[in-house]
């Protein structure tokens, strides 16, 4: 009875911390998960041998001498390592399926970043030449061969383009159909500085609501703007 006891003890909130923690990962991205919860793994078994060493050097206790070390450590090693079977056997499936239909998928759909910047109050708009007039958008970037999860494609856009980003948001997605469906990825980011912003126009919050654009580009940006979660379909 006392071991049952030592087992649910140390497992209940070993099992409630690693769901949290593999919960937390956005987007299916099985592999991110995995070496997320193997280093979490590396970092309990650290935990374990010092505090071992620690009882050994300070109290003199004998680990070998206390069963409660090890039905504890089994405890969290078993279910640890069952949420990276899981994950790995998801990142096996997900990518063989990936593997199968990946690049039918980019053809029938494309698929964007959608962002606008913000720096001292003030928001960085894309601008463009239609019929004659200036009209503004989001900067819209095309996923990158091979991206598939929207936060891979954002972080390698922020890496290549070295803007000085200081926080961000995700704020929804939107689909528009048509001959080929685009799916957008909608991005609120915060920068430390206009470095790397040339190609934008900076915009006041007051003239935002007054500029020309297309229904499509101001329905996404004022919807940045509010900050409010969306999934939409245009």
């Amino acid at each position: 009875m006392e071991y049952i006891k030592i087992i649910i003890y140390a497992s209940l909130p070993m099992a409630i911390i690693f769901f949290i923690i593999n919960n937390s990962i956005p987007v299916k991205n099985y592999a991110k998960r995995t070496l997320v919860l193997s280093l979490v793994l590396v970092g309990f078994i650290m935990l374990f041998a010092g505090a071992m060493l620690f009882d050994y050097y300070r109290y003199g206790a004998n680990p070998f001498s206390h069963y409660q070390y090890y039905l504890a450590a089994g405890a969290l090693l078993l279910i640890n390592l069952g949420f990276i079977i899981y994950n790995v056997i998801q990142t096996i499936r997900y990518h063989h399926r990936l593997g199968a239909s990946g690049k039918q998928y980019q053809k029938d759909i494309n698929q964007y970043l959608y962002i606008v910047y913000r720096y001292g109050g003030m928001y960085y708009l894309k601008k463009e030449k239609r019929n004659g007039n200036d009209t503004y958008l989001g900067e819209c970037i095309p996923f990158d061969k091979g991206s598939f999860f929207y936060d891979e494609a954002f972080n390698k856009h922020i890496a290549k383009s070295r803007i000085a980003m200081s926080d961000y948001s995700y704020i929804g997605s939107a689909t528009a159909s048509g001959k080929k469906k685009m799916v957008f990825y909608c991005f609120l980011v915060d920068v430390a500085s206009e470095d790397n912003l040339d190609h934008l126009e900076r915009i006041s919050p007051y003239e935002i609501v007054n500029i020309d654009m297309l229904d499509l580009h101001k329905t996404l940006i004022m919807r940045i703007l509010i900050g409010e979660q969306f999934n939409i379909e245009l």
